[in-house]
């Protein structure tokens, strides 16, 4: 019976888990306003106005933003 229960408890603890990652949550390890803070620290970023970061799996993380840098022509290279 408390085999039974350890698993059961362990299946539950891992689907909420799993679940996150298939419902592309924002990882709760990061938090959104820090790394939106370090990105604004890079040059030629004028804004930063759509983030959207999500769990690949257990320990590999992906970021979408939508970044406003300044435009000077077809030539422009940001260095």
């Amino acid at each position: 019976m408390l085999l039974s229960y350890n698993v059961i408890n362990g299946v539950v603890k891992n689907l909420f888990e799993v679940s996150k990652i298939l419902m592309q949550a924002f990882p709760e390890k990061f938090n959104r306003e820090t790394v939106l803070q370090d990105l604004m620290k890079f040059e030629h970023v004028l804004d930063i106005h759509f983030i959207q970061g999500w769990s690949v799996d257990e320990s590999s993380y992906s970021l979408s933003l939508h970044v406003k840098v300044p435009f000077e022509g077809e030539d422009c290279a940001l260095r």
